[in-house]
C-alpha cells in the first residue's frame, strides 16, 4: 500500500495528522526537517534597506534638507558683478566701458524671508514623513505577503494530510470491492474525492507561489520556502500569541500618535500655513542696504551705498487673490488631515475587531477540528463493523480537511491583524526593535516538501 501512495504524491510521512490509523493498525510515521527560523521583523528590516520606494523618499528628503540650507542663505548679502559698455559715445561716456561690484544685504522683508525658511522647514518635515509613509507601506505590504503565504502553505500541508487519507481509503475499498464487500460505486466515489483533493492542493499551491513571487518583488531577490519556516509554523507566532490587548481606546490613541501619514499630513498643513504668511508679505514693502562700486566710467567712478525702499504689488490686485486662494488650500488641508484621521481610526477598528474575532474563532475552529478527528475514528470504526456507509466516512474525511483549512485561515488572518495593530500602536521602529522569538527549532511536517500530485490518478487502479 505505501507504495500506492508514494505514486500518487502522498507517502506516508505526508499522512502527519491523519487521525486513523493504517490498514494494519498502525498511524503512518511522521518525520520532521529542522530549518532554520526567520522571523518577519528580519524580512522587513531587509526590505526597508533595498526597496526602491524607500530610497526615493529618502532622496526627496535629502533634496529637501538642500532647499532648507538654501533658504537660510536668504539672510545672507548678495554679491553681483556687471560689466557695461555703451552703444554710442557721448560727454556722459566717455570711457565706454564700466564694471560695477555691487553687494545688497535686505534689512526688512515683511517677514518674507522668516516665511521662505519656515516653508522649507515644514517641507522638510513632510519629506521626513513620507519616507516613514513609504517604510510603513513596505512594511504592511510584507506583512500581507506573508500572511497569505502562511495561509497557503498551512493549506497545502492540509491537503496533502487529506490526501493521504484519501489514498488511503481509496486503497482500502478497492480491497473491498475485490473481496465482494462493498460496490464498484465506492470506488468511483473515492477517486472522485481525490481528484477533488488534487485540485484543492493545486489552488494552494498556485496562492502559495503567488505570495512567494510578491515577497520576492518586495525583497529584490530570490526565496526559497525554506526560509520562512519559523513563520510558516502550524501554530501562532510567538509575535502574536504575546500580545496583550490594551483596549480599542488606548489603541486609537496609540495609532494616532504614531501614524506617518497624519504626522505628514500636520506638515503640509504647516506648509500652507506659511504660504498664506509668505503671501501676505509680499504686500510689505522691502527695506535693502546696497554697496556699489564702479570702475572704468569718468562720470561715475567711484563707491556708493544706498538705502532703498521698494514694495511690489504685482498686477492689479493678484496679491490679495494669491493671500486668499492659500488661505482655502489651509482650509483643503485642514480637512484633508481629518480625514486621515478617521482613515487611521477605521483601519485600527478594522483590525482590532478582525484579531479579537479570529481569536474566538481559533479556538472553536480547534476545538471543531479535534471533534472531526474523533468522528472520522469513529466513522471509519462503524463503516468496517456494517453501521456506516461508505459515503459517510468519505464526508467525515472531508470535512475534517475543511475543519483543518478553516482553522490554518484563522489563524493567519489574526497573525496579521495582531502585526498591524502592533505596528499601528507601537510604530514602526518600536515594533522592529521588539522582544524577538524565543530561540527554538522551527519545523515543517514533511508534507510540505514531499512530491507533488501527479498529473492523473491512473496508478490507483
Amino acid at each position: 500500500m505505501w507504495a500506492l501512495t508514494w505514486v500518487l504524491g502522498f507517502g506516508p510521512a505526508q499522512a502527519q495528522g491523519a487521525p486513523v490509523a493504517s490498514a494494519a493498525g498502525a498511524t503512518p510515521a511522521t518525520t520532521s526537517a529542522p530549518m532554520r527560523r526567520t522571523e518577519a521583523r528580519t524580512l522587513i528590516r531587509e526590505a526597508l534597506d533595498t526597496h526602491p520606494a524607500v530610497l526615493a523618499a529618502r532622496q526627496a528628503q535629502d533634496s529637501a534638507r538642500f532647499e532648507v540650507e538654501g533658504a537660510r542663505w536668504q539672510f545672507y548679502p548678495t554679491p553681483s558683478i556687471g560689466y557695461e559698455a555703451a552703444s554710442r559715445q557721448t560727454s556722459a561716456t566717455a570711457n565706454q566701458r564700466s564694471g560695477v561690484m555691487r553687494l545688497q544685504q535686505p534689512l526688512w522683508t515683511g517677514g518674507r524671508l522668516t516665511f521662505q525658511l519656515d516653508r522649507a522647514l515644514a517641507s522638510e518635515q513632510v519629506s521626513g514623513s513620507a519616507v516613514e509613509v513609504e517604510r510603513r507601506d513596505v512594511a504592511l505590504r510584507i506583512i500581507q505577503a506573508l500572511g497569505e503565504l502562511r495561509t497557503a502553505a498551512l493549506k497545502r500541508a492540509a491537503y496533502r494530510r487529506s490526501g493521504a487519507l484519501h489514498v488511503e481509503y481509496l486503497a482500502l475499498v478497492q480491497r473491498r470491492v475485490a473481496e465482494g464487500l462493498s460496490p464498484q460505486g465506492d470506488v468511483v466515489l473515492a477517486r472522485s474525492r481525490l481528484v477533488s483533493v488534487r485540485a484543492d492542493l493545486e489552488a494552494a499551491e498556485v496562492q502559495q507561489a503567488q505570495a512567494l513571487n510578491r515577497l520576492e518583488l518586495l525583497l529584490g531577490r530570490t526565496l526559497e520556502l525554506e526560509e520562512f519556516t519559523g513563520i510558516l509554523a502550524d501554530a501562532r507566532d510567538d509575535a502574536a500569541t504575546d500580545w496583550v490587548n490594551p483596549g480599542l481606546d488606548a489603541l486609537l490613541s496609540r495609532a494616532t500618535q504614531a501614524s506617518p501619514a497624519l504626522q505628514r499630513a500636520m506638515s503640509e498643513l504647516d506648509v500652507r500655513r506659511s504660504e498664506v504668511d509668505l503671501a501676505r508679505s509680499s504686500l510689505a514693502p522691502q527695506v535693502s542696504l546696497r554697496a556699489e562700486h564702479v570702475r572704468g566710467s569718468t562720470a561715475s567712478t567711484g563707491s556708493a551705498l544706498h538705502l532703498s525702499v521698494a514694495s511690489n504689488f504685482g498686477p492689479g490686485l493678484s496679491d490679495r487673490s494669491g493671500i486668499s486662494a492659500a488661505l482655502r488650500r489651509v482650509d483643503s488641508k485642514q480637512a484633508e488631515l481629518e480625514s486621515r484621521r478617521r482613515d487611521v481610526a477605521d483601519q485600527v477598528r478594522a483590525d482590532h475587531l478582525t484579531a479579537e474575532s479570529s481569536e474566538r474563532r481559533i479556538q472553536v475552529l480547534s476545538d471543531s477540528a479535534d471533534l472531526a478527528a474523533d468522528v472520522l475514528v469513529t466513522w471509519r470504526r462503524q463503516f468496517l463493523a456494517g453501521r456506516k456507509t461508505w459515503q459517510d466516512l468519505m464526508n467525515a474525511a472531508r470535512e475534517k480537511a475543511q475543519a483543518d483549512v478553516q482553522l490554518a485561515e484563522t489563524r493567519s488572518v489574526y497573525w496579521a491583524a495582531v502585526q498591524r495593530l502592533r505596528i499601528a500602536a507601537e510604530g514602526l521602529d518600536a515594533y522592529l526593535d521588539g522582544p524577538t522569538a524565543a530561540a527554538r527549532p522551527a519545523t515543517l511536517p514533511h508534507a510540505d516538501v514531499g512530491p507533488a500530485f501527479p498529473s492523473s490518478i491512473e496508478g490507483a487502479r
